[in-house]
């Protein structure tokens, strides 16, 4: 099974909950995200305080008919990302679920939440994925789509993506095939299944934000945890708004960090157009 999980602040007037209503959640509830996953979804829990709760709930309303959906309050307020995901992390855990952030920033492709939740299977943990930045009016493209009642595919989030250009800490190379891209990640994102020693290990973390794509990913690696790359954008595909983050983070996990870059720098993905 696969929990869900945001922190999400700042009412009604802030971009990311205007994003994440309008773009991450239609992004989910494309047919073969949640909908078609929802016998492997456990739960989705949006960490939120009062404003940005009221915001998302005529949003939130639609999903509810199809997984379990949990409004929680912020952990330790506004830019305290990490004492909710620690408090997830003790939730998923406790029930032996895999475990998935969804950044208030991201658009996912129609399939990749479905391919993820198959990949959920016990055998891989943590599950690897990178993604690239792209610019807010490639953002305001895919809520037309979703507003005209349309779906967008991982190869279409790749087309769009390389149309808008972005960022990100990767590194990318024209494949000799004609709209493919060969691609290395640097800092991958986990979704993972958390068990006792990864709890103990990540409470250590004292910032506010830093460390769960940063660290975590290497000192599984390094603990024998058996990881795997998704290393092809038609498995699973998103995309990152880029709007400066101007919160706070801090210095946990350099070292990991380093050592990742490194030693992520040699894994490979393939990112397909249509």
């Amino acid at each position: 099974m696969l929990d869900l999980f945001t922190v999400l602040w700042g009412g009604a007037r802030n971009i990311y909950v205007n994003n994440f209503c309008d773009v991450t959640l239609p992004s989910l509830m494309q047919p073969d995200n949640l909908p078609a996953a929802r016998e492997m979804i456990g739960s989705y829990c949006i960490y939120a305080d009062d404003s940005t709760r009221e915001a998302v709930a005529p949003a939130l309303n639609r999903m509810e008919p199809i997984i379990p959906v949990e409004l929680a309050p912020l952990v330790a307020g506004p830019w305290q990302v990490n004492p909710c995901t620690k408090q997830q992390m003790a939730k998923s855990g406790a029930k032996g679920h895999y475990l998935l952030v969804v950044s208030a920033d991201w658009a996912f492709g129609n399939g990749s939440i479905l391919n993820m939740a198959r990949l959920c299977d016990g055998t891989r943990n943590p599950i690897l994925f990178g993604f690239p930045k792209i610019p807010p009016e490639a953002f305001t493209e895919i809520k037309g789509v979703f507003e005209s009642g349309g779906r967008i595919s991982n190869r279409e989030m790749v087309s769009l993506w390389s149309r808008f250009g972005g960022g990100g800490p990767c590194t990318i190379t024209p494949s000799e095939v004609p709209g493919e891209w060969i691609v290395s990640h640097r800092t991958p994102t986990p979704c993972l299944r958390p068990d006792e020693a990864i709890i103990n290990f990540y409470s250590s973390n004292n910032t506010p934000n830093q460390g769960y794509d940063h660290a975590l990913p290497m000192w599984m690696v390094e603990n024998r945890y058996p990881w795997h790359f998704i290393t092809d954008s038609d498995t699973f595909f998103v995309v990152e708004i880029a709007v400066s983050w101007t919160g706070l983070s801090g210095p946990w996990g350099l070292e990991l960090l380093s050592r990742g870059d490194v030693f992520f720098s040699h894994c490979r993905e393939t990112w397909r157009a249509r």
